[in-house]
């Protein structure tokens, strides 16, 4: 690779791969010459497992902007904002060889964005939020009414939106850290964060539909065609994963075995989940010995303070088996799940310049210390419950017997 060559680092979902996804890679190529792009594995943000597995929506990426992919560690990649984005960041910071972090949000202004950030961590902050969250607000909206009276409209504004308030915990990771990775900002355009249904005349900029990941979710497990909303590359493998009934359900197929872990799970392993506080744990282990279905588990665990996300997460972080010290300090290695040619040039160039070690066949985690090894276990057990939640029964042991995806080599 020459020294005119840019690496910028995405980090994402692909929750399924769609139009909007193409648009930001084709942005940010604007500027990079290579992309690499940190990734959730089999369960994602939401709590929940990812419709497709991630290999196939690794090949998607690479179809379609992306030249390596990485994966996002389970304990990062099914956490809160700022965790998640603590976790991609450090990943791509870890790389050693990007230059910069490209992400779509709705306001697309880094100095804003840097200036939001400051000050969340700024000295004192967390006295003007403390009594605002013992008032009983929730913590997004305590957090941003302390900016509002600490900092003005302005900064508070940036935490209105959902990937406005992704992309501020990305700068705030990057100003904590120290990494030296510039901020790339794309405006997001087409339709709202989680908007439902599947509307034709949302566009984006190019005059193509655009429809959410999670209105695409619905409408696949629905058999809804989504072709119009996907790029061309991605229409086939979506039709033979439904057709093989590889899509994943979600959570529901997996209710049992969540409740089922609740009522019998000991109160101080329960504590002991990931960002589970005041009492929490216990609002879910009473609320499982009565619920009849996941929805029934989180409305009764629900109280203002936590979101649905939030318990949500913690359910399904009693079901893989995941700890709160399992969360904690950033991810121990580099695991590629496909790549390209360019990506190769990436893969080449961080054989020099990381961190972290990087992982292309799973035996080689076998060299690295027991804190990788419980990661990468416990993405192996996420795999095999990911398995159990598609439309058949998928075998278990994916994580060791799936091949990177190799995409024009």
């Amino acid at each position: 690779m020459s020294r005119f060559v840019h690496v910028f680092g995405v980090i994402c979902e692909y929750n399924p791969f769609h139009s909007g996804h193409r648009f930001h890679l084709e942005q940010t190529k604007r500027q990079a010459t290579h992309v690499a792009a940190v990734m959730s594995g089999s369960f994602v943000q939401r709590g929940e497992p990812a419709l497709l597995d991630k290999w196939t929506r690794a090949r998607m990426a690479l179809q379609n902007g992306a030249d390596l992919v990485l994966e996002l560690p389970l304990p990062w990649a099914m956490a809160g904002a700022e965790r998640f984005a603590a976790g991609g960041t450090a990943m791509v910071s870890a790389m050693g060889c990007a230059e910069a972090l490209s992400f779509g949000c709705e306001h697309g202004s880094a100095g804003d964005l840097q200036k939001t950030a400051a000050a969340l961590l700024s000295p004192g902050f967390r006295e003007t939020l403390r009594p605002l969250l013992d008032a009983g607000l929730p913590f997004a909206a305590a957090r941003e009414e302390a900016v509002r009276r600490r900092f003005g409209e302005e900064c508070a504004a940036l935490l209105q939106n959902p990937n406005d308030i992704l992309a501020v915990e990305y700068a705030k990771a990057i100003l904590r850290s120290g990494a030296k990775l510039a901020l790339f900002p794309v405006r997001r355009s087409g339709c709202p964060h989680d908007g439902s249904g599947l509307h034709p005349e949302n566009r984006l900029p190019t005059g193509e539909p655009a429809a959410s990941a999670s209105a695409l979710r619905e409408a696949l497990r629905n058999n809804e065609d989504v072709s119009e909303f996907v790029p061309p590359g991605c229409r086939a493998p979506l039709q033979q994963a439904a057709e093989e009934l590889r899509l994943s359900g979600g959570m529901e197929p997996l209710t049992r075995a969540v409740l089922a872990r609740l009522r019998t799970m000991p109160e101080a392993e329960a504590a002991a989940l990931p960002d589970v506080s005041e009492g929490l744990h216990n609002r879910l282990l009473a609320a499982a010995r009565c619920a009849d279905s996941l929805p029934a588990l989180y409305a009764a665990a629900k109280t203002k303070r936590y979101s649905h996300a939030r318990i949500r997460r913690a359910a399904a972080a009693a079901l893989l088996g995941l700890h709160e010290e399992d969360c904690t300090g950033t991810p121990p290695y580099l695991r590629v799940l496909g790549l390209n040619r360019r990506g190769q040039e990436i893969l080449r160039r961080m054989k020099q310049t990381a961190s972290l070690p990087v992982i292309l066949r799973p035996t080689e985690i076998l060299r690295l210390d027991q804190r990788a090894q419980r990661v990468f276990s416990l993405e192996c057990a996420a795999t095999d419950l990911w398995a159990l939640s598609t439309g058949r029964i998928l075998p278990a042991g994916l994580d060791l017997s799936t091949p990177v995806v190799t995409e024009n080599l």
